[in-house]
């Protein structure tokens, strides 16, 4: 298998097949990482799981500037199945070791809020009344508005620079038969393509799913449940502000500018079409 690049930087926010786009690498010899923060750029090859909290976004400038020989992956889903997937992050697993391990969960995190935090009481997590409902809205409201804000600044940031080096930036989307067109930019003789890999955030919770009693997992769908209808309540709330067809872009929100950028960069968007 021959590599094409000396680097590859998976540039894309988390819950966009990040797991898989690392596995792809990974499973055809390249020294892959899949970690949100302090990247061994030195030591590595590829590199992806872009995280709000730890990842300095901008950093592809110096990336790009530093590495000649290296490509930049942009990958992309639907924003509202991305808003939902990030609310759905971090909280399976905190609700999930909480139950088996009967204990207070701990607070909030970047992705979604602690119901001890908004609620200001340790002993209703798993009892969300109706007071509760709405300070969980409010929170996951602000939370949705500012990733979407982020999202088309950030995306257009990337676009706009690497218009004059376009051959360094490949944009998929990963709701389409992505893995074979990034296999063919990348390398030549590839083995194997991956099949879609569980949520790494899931991963470690699906073992105390399995060892709780009935009662247990009554208690963790009822909560799963509830939290993903409250945020999907939130993220609906927020798009109603934007044309509606924000809540289905892959890219921008204007189709007029994707057709531009997408006519400028190597994408699967139109071979799929």
């Amino acid at each position: 298998m021959k590599k094409k690049f000396k680097k590859i930087f998976i540039i894309g926010y988390n819950k966009t097949a990040t797991s898989t786009l690392d596995a792809l690498f990974s499973y055809n010899g390249w020294n892959s990482e899949h970690k949100c923060k302090d990247w061994a750029i030195d030591e590595k090859e590829v590199f992806s799981d872009q995280h709000p909290q730890f990842t300095n976004f901008f950093d592809f400038k110096k990336l790009s500037n530093k590495y000649p020989n290296s490509l930049f992956i942009l990958n992309l889903r639907k924003l509202d199945d991305w808003i939902m997937s990030r609310c759905g992050h971090v909280v399976f697993n905190q609700a999930a070791q909480s139950i088996k391990n009967n204990i207070r969960p701990t607070g909030q995190v970047w992705a979604y809020p602690s119901i001890e935090d908004i609620a200001f009481d340790t002993k209703c997590f798993f009892e969300i009344n109706e007071e509760l409902k709405v300070r969980y809205i409010k929170f996951v409201k602000e939370k949705i508005e500012f990733w979407i804000e982020e999202r088309e600044n950030y995306y257009t940031d990337i676009l706009e620079f690497f218009k004059d080096k376009k051959d360094k930036l490949l944009i998929i989307d990963v709701n389409k038969n992505w893995k074979a067109f990034v296999a063919d930019h990348t390398m030549e003789n590839y083995e194997s393509l991956p099949g879609d890999r569980m949520a790494a955030s899931n991963r470690d919770s699906l073992v105390f799913v399995k060892e709780m009693g009935v009662s247990g997992k009554k208690k963790l769908d009822n909560y799963m449940s509830t939290h993903k209808s409250l945020a999907k309540k939130a993220m609906d709330e927020v798009l109603s502000e934007y044309p509606s067809w924000v809540k289905g872009s892959v890219l921008l929100h204007d189709d007029r500018e994707n057709k531009k950028f997408l006519n400028i960069y190597k994408n699967n968007f139109k071979e799929q079409n």
